[in-house]
């Protein structure tokens, strides 16, 4: 059984943030949006706001759960629940945890846009 996942969209007024970091799994330096294993005692909402913290120093002022799926159905069966989340301020009470080496960037909504539309 694995365990559930969070991830979260944090969005900024100007733009999103990115975080990036090393992905033994696929041997690469990936951006993405900051995610993250549920731990025993906590709700979906609840690793999303832990992992915002830890990954990006930013506490969202409203959450929203947008959808839950299974990543590779046909042979695991881990869920990932994203949250989109609004209205950030900076909470610096959380790091990464030790084993990560995180930086985080925003990017402009156009960067994004662009970055999706070629598939980068």
């Amino acid at each position: 059984m694995h365990k559930k996942a969070v991830a979260v969209v944090p969005v900024l007024e100007d733009g999103f943030v990115l975080i990036r970091q090393f992905r033994y799994a696929a041997n690469e330096i990936l951006w993405e949006i900051p995610a993250g294993i549920m731990e025993d005692d906590e709700t979906p909402a609840e690793t999303a706001v832990r992992e915002l913290i830890e990954e990006t120093g930013f506490r969202p002022e409203k959450l929203e759960q947008l959808c839950r799926f299974y990543t590779t159905p046909g042979f695991s069966n881990e869920e990932v629940i994203i949250f989109y989340s609004q209205n950030l301020i900076p909470d610096k009470s959380l790091s990464p945890d030790p084993d990560e080496n995180i930086e985080k960037k925003v990017f402009s909504h156009s960067e994004v846009r662009s970055s999706l539309k070629n598939g980068l």
